[in-house]
């Protein structure tokens, strides 16, 4: 190891050290100060009401208006001692009905030698047991599950207390964060964003980037203050959704990404399969590292030695999104509402087994309008393809005359027939047109193959 690395080294441990130091110090002060915020806090949700959700089970309290289902409820419970206590509620994250997986190259930098799934490698020297030593860079083939995996947003601010950070993180959020957001959610995978309660008496570090806002108001993704939950809270939240794989991105890595209590190194040692985009992060440098990123640079080696393993965000990306992603447990797929469900075909052939799940094609609701549930295909592939739809069940009012179509392309409705087939070249939408308020479908299946 030459001089300056061994320096560089050093300073990271040092950083990383102090930053550990100073999160623990932010924490016994937040907590200390926990109570004091739980009588204005109970004041100003007097009048929340309290909520089961039916898919879930999990018990949420949250105020009746305004985004607040967005975060995390911190309100004070009963408990038979006179001494008060504040129960963490976490909400349920929508999950897909179907699993997706991908696969990403990842790398990760070791002392020891690895094998091909990244396992340490036995040896004996002297009838002892030891691991084999062969310093390199490996790369892995990682297979993600989306209905097991999150991505973790750390501190997303525009506020960060310093305008030169705001002004060098900025770019960043813009070019390479919010992309990897708005992929993660197009892949389906759940995206938590950690950031302080801005109930919180600091004047800065609780107002996150407007595009991260805009899509927590939508619903798109999870907000979760620090100050709400802990690492043992937090990691049974995860499991109990299934979740045991997280990425991690946003700022700084060299403090809150690796050292905060939701952070990396917490959920290392909870036993969560780890991953970092260092290109959607950034470090805090010194003021002879900003042109460079070195502290970035070295800290990201340092998560790849033991912590987790480094993902490109180009290869995130480029990742083929689910031609079954539409398959929601939302009330507006369900339930027939009214909206547009996006169905990309890739494939020579292939299906969409809706596994007897009431996915809905038409108008389920009485309210004089006829628009309803349609479905926008997407042909990808070369070909024409032959597309079959199969109908488990269907209701039209007053037995009134219905076409199933695919664009202009029309099939009339008969009560006894299953299945439906049309011929798809480019992209085109299906669609159930009625004279009926109600009519609809409920669809088994829709498959398809070159003609």
């Amino acid at each position: 190891m030459s001089v300056d690395t061994r320096k560089l080294t050093a300073t990271v441990l040092a950083v990383v050290l102090a930053s550990l130091a100073f999160v623990t110090f932010e924490m016994q002060s937040s907590l200390s100060s926990l109570n004091s915020e739980v009588d204005r806090l109970g004041s100003k949700l007097t009048e929340a009401s309290n909520f089961v959700a039916a898919d879930t089970g999990i018990p949420s309290s949250v105020p009746s208006s305004g985004s607040a289902q967005q975060y995390l409820s911190a309100l004070p419970t009963s408990n038979a001692s006179s001494e008060q206590t504040i129960e963490v509620t976490l909400p349920a994250l929508s999950r897909k009905l179907v699993d997706h997986f991908f696969q990403i190259e990842t790398t990760t930098r070791s002392f020891f030698a690895r094998d091909e799934t990244g396992r340490l490698i036995p040896e004996k020297r002297n009838r002892k047991n030891y691991y084999q030593v062969g310093e390199n860079v490996y790369n892995f083939p990682r297979s993600f599950n989306t209905n097991k995996t999150a991505l973790i947003v750390m501190d997303p601010w525009e506020d960060s207390g310093a305008s030169f950070l705001n002004d060098s993180y900025e770019p960043v959020i813009k070019r390479k964060l919010i992309p990897l957001i708005n992929k993660s959610i197009n892949l389906g995978i759940p995206v938590i964003v950690l950031t302080n309660s801005p109930l919180e008496s600091a004047d800065y570090g609780n107002k996150v980037a407007p595009e991260i806002e805009s899509l927590a108001k939508q619903g798109k993704l999870q907000i979760v203050y620090h100050q709400s939950t802990d690492s043992k809270r937090f990691s049974e939240w995860l499991r109990g959704m299934g979740i045991d794989t997280l990425i991690y991105s946003g700022f700084a890595s060299n403090m809150c990404v690796i050292g905060r209590d939701l952070g990396m190194i917490p959920m290392q040692i909870k036993g969560f399969r780890l991953f970092f985009v260092p290109e959607a992060s950034a470090a805090v440098e010194f003021k002879d590292s900003w042109e460079n990123g070195a502290l970035h640079e070295a800290t990201t080696l340092l998560i790849s030695q033991w912590v987790g393993e480094l993902i490109k965000l180009n290869d995130f990306l480029s990742v083929a999104e689910n031609p079954q992603n539409h398959i929601t447990n939302s009330a507006q797929t369900l339930r027939g509402g009214t909206g547009v469900i996006s169905l990309s075909i890739d494939s020579a052939s292939g299906e969409t087994d809706f596994k007897a799940l009431p996915n809905f094609v038409g108008d389920h609701i009485e309210d004089g309008k006829k628009d309803g549930v349609v479905f926008n295909i997407r042909n990808l592939s070369k070909g024409e393809k032959r597309i079959t739809v199969d109908v488990q069940a269907q209701a039209i009012a007053g037995f009134a005359p219905s076409q199933l179509c695919l664009s202009d392309d029309c099939i009339e409705v008969e009560s006894s027939r299953n299945t439906y087939e049309f011929l798809l070249k480019g992209s085109a939408q299906l669609k159930l047109v009625s004279e009926a308020d109600v009519a609809y479908f409920v669809l088994r299946s829709i498959s398809w193959k070159l003609k």
